[in-house]
């Protein structure tokens, strides 16, 4: 299970050093990692440079706790996907507005640099979890647009 997930990163990971001259983690340099940080990892030491997410990361735990709980993937994936999003523009980004000078004063490229190096330093901290979180968010994607609702099930029938 785990060789399908290693090779979609690789095959990502290429593209990008191809496309971009360096690798990078999702899109935008790690904008698109940004909301599953707090999902993801624990704490960085304080004594990093990017351990300015923590406190988020800390008020999360209960939200990692009820994930780990989810024995469906599928409705784990859903979960999380709904959380990501949020977390990413309503939490983690004004987060960073207000407290990190750096990302407050720098131009689109370089907040993708630091949403970049932020990623890189909460993936290095918990790289198993990563793997997981990645293999589940694949599932959803690869499942979730085929499954249909009730209502949708009978509006495709009809």
């Amino acid at each position: 299970m785990a060789l399908p997930v290693g090779f979609l990163h690789s095959g990502a990971a290429f593209s990008q050093l191809m496309h971009n001259g360096r690798f990078v983690l999702g899109n935008w340099g790690g904008m698109d990692f940004l909301g599953k940080v707090p999902l993801l990892s624990g704490r960085l030491p304080e004594a990093s440079p990017f351990a300015r997410l923590n406190s988020i990361v800390d008020e999360l735990q209960p939200a990692r706790d009820k994930l780990r709980l989810v024995n469906n993937p599928f409705l784990e994936a859903l979960i999380a996907g709904q959380y990501y999003e949020y977390l990413r523009w309503f939490v983690i980004v004004p987060e960073l507005q207000r407290s990190w000078p750096s990302w407050r004063d720098g131009d689109e490229y370089h907040k993708g640099q630091l949403a970049a190096s932020l990623a890189i330093s909460y993936v290095t901290a918990d790289p198993i979890g990563f793997l997981r979180r990645t293999a589940v968010d694949l599932v959803g994607l690869w499942t979730m647009p085929r499954w249909l609702t009730e209502g949708e099930q009978s509006a495709a029938s009809r």
